[in-house]
């Protein structure tokens, strides 16, 4: 993997600010001491984002920053990994392998390629939407609307039948209560009635 030579010895700077850089068309440069995740991973949104998608220049220049990252990344990990086989070797006495630099870099490419392969879909600028696309998605989100207000209406159509029900019964009701305050009052006036003739009949014995 080959980097950008330096610039005017241009040192290490942070993520964000080549993000800006790249948007100015200023070089970028990848340093192998630097925290490559950290850069890719704030580099990736911003590859993302409409205004680098729209300055065609930068976006190609951010792009190449974000592979020499990558490269680097790889063969730090491939190199740890490497290095951990040596310690552990050592650890149990066993003799120490000796890597051929082939393989070395035969591994490098092929964690280069397994990263690139979780990175490709967020680094492939985005592509316009579909207008059928659109229509359909659009006519599902008014169908969807549609059987939303008639639920609503359902429900609202429901709560005046309860209520209609509720004062049915409560007329229900009343009119019980009078029906039966007539029939007492009936049974006082037959009673009523009944004492008087009772009355009436005493006198006269």
């Amino acid at each position: 993997m080959q980097f950008c030579p330096s610039h005017h010895n241009q040192p290490p700077i942070d993520p964000a600010t080549e993000n800006g850089n790249a948007l100015k068309g200023m070089p970028l440069q990848a340093f192998p001491e630097q925290d490559h995740e950290a850069h890719v991973r704030a580099h990736i949104p911003f590859l993302a984002n409409p205004a680098s998608q729209a300055n065609p220049q930068g976006f190609l220049m951010l792009h190449a920053h974000v592979q020499d990252h990558i490269g680097m990344m790889a063969r730090d990990q491939v190199t740890a990994f490497f290095q951990k086989a040596i310690e552990q070797a050592q650890a149990e006495g066993q003799p120490i392998p000796q890597m051929d630099p082939a393989a070395v870099e035969a591994a490098i490419a092929q964690q280069t390629g397994e990263i690139l392969n979780e990175l490709l879909p967020a680094l492939a600028p985005a592509t316009p939407p579909d207008p059928l696309v659109e229509i359909r998605k659009q006519e599902l989100e008014n169908d969807s609307a549609e059987l939303q207000r008639k639920a609503m209406n359902d429900q609202m159509n429901f709560q005046i039948d309860a209520a209609k029900l509720q004062q049915a019964y409560e007329l229900a009701q009343q009119r019980q209560q009078l029906q039966s305050n007539i029939a007492d009052d009936r049974n006082d006036v037959n009673v009523y009635r009944i004492n008087m003739a009772a009355a009436k009949a005493n006198k006269k014995k």
